[in-house]
């Protein structure tokens, strides 16, 4: 998996945009396991799409399916400290803990209901 970063010329309003994209066999394998995979990463000072306010939140990702062709999505936050974290958190989730998932689960193991992927910093 991979997740890259939408360039922006966006300064004062603090989004952060984002592409998530499978690599090699990783599409064919979020196909075979049966319902949605989310990650789930905490986050602070973030404002949600109905533009509230949380100081501390938990940020749904849709990993699969997601809206429209390609995975694109973004999130507001209040500081650049809070967006930073936040990045780190994404593509350290993205590459590790949902990689990770997709290649130990076994193809139909996950329910209509979901999984839920929290993201688990790594003790450096």
């Amino acid at each position: 998996m991979r997740c890259e970063v939408i360039p922006s010329e966006d300064t004062t309003t603090l989004y952060l945009r984002w592409e998530i994209t499978p690599e090699g066999k990783e599409g064919a394998l979020l196909l075979e396991l049966g319902g949605p995979l989310v990650l789930v990463i905490p986050a602070t000072n973030y404002v949600d799409v109905g533009g509230k306010f949380h100081e501390t939140a938990d940020v749904e990702v849709a990993i699969y399916p997601h809206p429209g062709r390609v995975n694109r999505a973004q999130a507001k936050f209040t500081d650049y400290e809070s967006r930073r974290a936040f990045l780190e958190a994404l593509v350290d989730g993205v590459t590790g803990d949902v990689a990770n998932f997709i290649f130990d689960a076994e193809p139909g193991s996950v329910g209509v209901e979901g999984h839920h992927i929290r993201f688990q910093r790594s003790a450096s």
